[in-house]
């Protein structure tokens, strides 16, 4: 009897039919799968390729290309995972699982690419869908099928986003800011992804922000702009995430940091979880006030910095007397010299005259020094010791320019 009590419990089916998830399952031909890619492409509905996740597309050509070649020799396909939700009219589903197979499908069918480093069609390397025989155009539009499973997830962004960490935990798993892209879709995040789009494109702006290839991928640079506008947004509107938030605790802010964030991440959440409960209207707001603080802070290190042969002042460069080629940007230098420019900007200090560059960049350097930050070993967010630094440097600024 006590072996038996062990093995017994009193939680019934009920526990799971409170968190269980309903799908079901459609053979699409590719045919029907570009038109649907279609629709989404157009915002009427269909599958969308790019729901939440903004990632970039990684296949190559060869990749695609065997994709293909898989197809055509009836090789199984994985699995497509899409969230369906019924509440969106259109109705529309996101690609969780399986975007790339669907992209390279969509893109091969449209022309965009010629098959490359077949290992078993090799007859048919270099040439694109157009010039295929008329009846392998036909096998692949209507006589091939990818499976597709809907998840029906009814406007249910916490049910997405525990589904979309779940698949995507294997051998290539999202960063955690791609998935908070998946989460905290917002007006503001695909108004922030565009731009860094184009940011990176200027050689000032990916030097001094280090929007490399690689960072802008798996969104760290993202991330690091959210930080900067979290500071902002502390400085300019105190506690400004409770105003949308079912959580109303108010929080001990000093020079934009905030007392209870140990992680630089803390600040990222709290701002794209605010933007995200944004109408259209607020959200143009918020874009127009981040935009024009983004454009003045990047104008001021080109002006003070870049422009002055100081390339990378986000890194240790910034403080280091003699050069290093210590070039690795730091987010703690970052969430500093936010705070510090915007002191900067609410005080009217001039930077632009060569002498006021040289001025201000000696002033800034001396504080850095002065402080214990380049004592320390690491990036540290400690939030006493970022507000002790961004006061000396403050302070060292105040003395130089008599202001008090």
């Amino acid at each position: 009897m006590y072996q038996e009590s062990l093995l017994t419990s009193d939680i019934d089916v009920s526990l799971i039919k409170n968190w269980e998830v309903n799908s079901n399952t459609s053979d699409y031909n590719l045919d029907r799968i570009r038109y649907e890619i279609e629709l989404g492409n157009k915002s009427q509905g269909g599958i969308n390729l790019k729901p939440f996740y903004q990632r970039e597309y990684k296949f190559t050509k060869k990749d695609e290309s065997l994709l293909i070649e898989s197809l055509l020799g009836g090789i199984p396909i994985p699995v497509i995972y899409l969230a369906s939700d019924t509440s969106k009219i259109p109705h529309v589903s996101n690609v969780i699982d399986g975007q790339h197979r669907l992209m390279a499908v969509y893109r091969f069918l449209n022309n965009e690419f010629a098959l490359t480093g077949l290992n078993k069609f090799t007859q048919l390397d270099g040439l694109f869908f157009k010039q295929l025989h008329p009846t392998i155009q036909n096998k692949l539009l209507y006589q091939i099928s990818l499976t597709l499973e809907f998840i029906h997830v009814q406007d249910d962004p916490e049910l997405e986003l525990e589904i979309f960490t779940r698949y995507n935990q294997g051998t290539n798993p999202l960063t955690p800011q791609e998935i908070r892209h998946v989460v905290f879709t917002s007006i503001f995040n695909d108004w922030l992804v565009n731009k860094l789009d184009n940011w990176k494109d200027l050689k000032y702006m990916r030097e001094i922000f280090n929007l490399s290839s690689k960072r802008f991928n798996d969104k760290s640079t993202h991330q690091e702009f959210y930080v900067l506008l979290g500071i902002y947004k502390n400085l300019t509107e105190p506690n400004y995430g409770i105003k949308l938030s079912k959580n109303k605790k108010t929080h001990v802010l000093q020079v934009g940091i905030n007392q209870d964030y140990y992680s630089s991440t803390s600040y990222v959440i709290e701002f794209m979880s605010y933007a995200r409960k944004l109408d259209e209207i607020e959200s143009q707001s918020l874009i127009s006030e981040c935009e024009s603080f983004i454009n003045k802070f990047s104008a001021f290190l080109k002006s003070v910095y870049y422009d002055t042969g100081l390339y990378y002042p986000l890194s240790k460069e910034i403080f280091q007397i003699e050069k290093t080629r210590n070039y690795k940007m730091q987010t703690s230098i970052l969430m500093i010299m936010t705070s510090v420019f915007n002191w900067i900007l609410e005080n009217n200090i001039s930077y632009f005259s060569e002498s006021d560059k040289l001025k201000l960049k000696a002033v800034i350097s001396k504080g850095f020094n002065n402080s214990e930050f380049p004592t320390t070993t690491s990036s540290t967010t400690e939030p006493k010791f970022l507000v002790r630094t961004i006061s000396t440097i403050i302070n060292e600024i105040e003395l130089a320019y008599s202001i008090r």
